[in-house]
């Protein structure tokens, strides 16, 4: 999380709930020869932000920040169609006062 966000979080609350299987159908992309990618999706809990003014340093990432679930449930798009069944499956697992 760390690496992606700038995030910290408590290692005991990392729980995996589900995958992606991710194909690619053009030509093997460098370094990576092979057309198979799999990535673990995970649910943890943050603790603390190593700084305000974190950047990503690969720059694949403008910016992060926390937010509710149903708030992250509104910003995904019909054109990010693999987010939703994950949002959905919190959204169901999570207890009832959140």
């Amino acid at each position: 999380m760390y690496e992606e966000t700038g995030w910290h979080v408590h290692p005991g609350s990392v729980s995996a709930i589900g995958f992606l299987h991710l194909y690619n159908l053009g030509e093997p992309l460098d370094p990576y020869p092979h057309p198979d990618t799999l990535q673990l999706v995970v649910t943890a809990t943050a603790s603390t932000r190593a700084t305000d003014a974190w950047t990503d340093v690969e720059g694949y990432e403008l910016s992060s920040r926390l937010v509710p679930l149903d708030e992250a449930c509104s910003y995904v798009s019909q054109d990010e169609p693999m987010c939703i069944p994950f949002l959905r499956s919190l959204a169901a697992a999570r207890p009832r006062d959140l």
